[in-house]
């Protein structure tokens, strides 16, 4: 298969979208000249307009939006002849001739590959100005209409905010996303340790500490937040059907992840000093639940 590297797409000033930080390989469709063809050099995005969101530590608390059930946030998805002119320039630097992506790229995408969508929110109540934003996500399966999408974080506009509507995707969500509608289909480049599965949606504290349980989505990376740590820590989860993978480490910060195929329901993470001289001593507990 025949591949281009690229960079991520960051929109112009008149979009404020997230920025992702993983490499991607444009998906094509496969033929008989492929194998004789060597990836183009890498070319640089866009910069963007501001830097990516940063992560916010999560409470356990429901989203305003989700309380308010009369100005719930709601979207629409852009195609290509609806996108903003901003947008397209910034996509047609970033990706070239590879998009938007063909019927039959699509129809050849496989789980774990990425998807690219826009949308822009709908206006509600007192929320009268709609946002436009570029988002990504982990492909689940390839329908007859829609690819089942896992979006990716950071999203910036999942909110309402001042007088801005918000969209209601939130990083984590599941999402059908209309064939017609997918702007860039690529294959992900994992990294190595932290944020080499994309950046943290949320920051947790001990359960131990905060006696909140936490809501979370497989596919997704998240950062637990250690008191301490030491050369000695051992981590197990209950019940041991349960499966978290150790993304990496930045100072206190564990990032983690709960694979797609992980069991739903709860989890108790437990973090444990094996002290050699006092025996094994609690450093953390982090309840879960693991939701669809």
């Amino acid at each position: 298969m025949s591949s281009k590297l690229i960079g991520w797409l960051a929109a112009g000033v008149a979009l404020a979208t997230g920025v992702g930080a993983l490499v991607w390989y444009l998906k094509r469709r496969e033929d008989k000249t492929a194998e004789d063809e060597e990836p183009s050099e890498a070319k640089q995005g866009p910069t963007p307009s501001g830097p990516p969101r940063e992560t916010e530590e999560a409470d356990g608390s429901t989203p305003d939006s989700e309380k308010d059930k009369r100005h719930r946030p709601a979207f629409d998805f852009l195609d290509r002849d609806t996108l903003p002119a901003a947008l397209i320039e910034a996509i047609d630097d970033s990706f070239g001739n590879g998009w938007a992506a063909s019927e039959e790229v699509v129809d050849d995408l496989e789980p774990e590959d990425v998807v690219v969508f826009a949308v822009k929110s709908q206006p509600t109540g007192p929320y009268t100005r709609p946002v436009e934003e570029v988002l990504s996500g982990h492909v689940l399966e390839v329908e007859d209409e829609a690819v089942k999408t896992r979006v990716m974080g950071p999203v910036k506009h999942s909110e309402h905010f001042g007088t801005k509507a918000g969209h209601g995707l939130r990083a984590g969500a599941i999402v059908d996303v209309p064939k017609s509608v997918i702007l860039v289909a690529a294959s992900e480049q994992t990294g190595d340790g932290y944020d080499g599965r994309g950046p943290s949606v949320a920051a947790f504290k001990p359960t131990s500490h905060t006696k909140q349980v936490y809501e979370v989505r497989p596919g997704t990376p998240y950062d637990l937040k250690m008191p301490y740590r030491t050369e000695e820590l051992e981590w197990y989860i209950e019940p041991n059907t349960g499966v978290m993978l150790h993304i990496g480490q930045d100072g206190l910060l564990e990032q983690i992840m709960f694979p797609e195929d992980n069991p739903r329901g709860s989890f108790v993470v437990r973090c444990l000093d094996n002290d050699p001289e006092v025996g094994k001593v609690l450093v953390g507990r982090w309840e879960f639940e693991l939701g669809a």
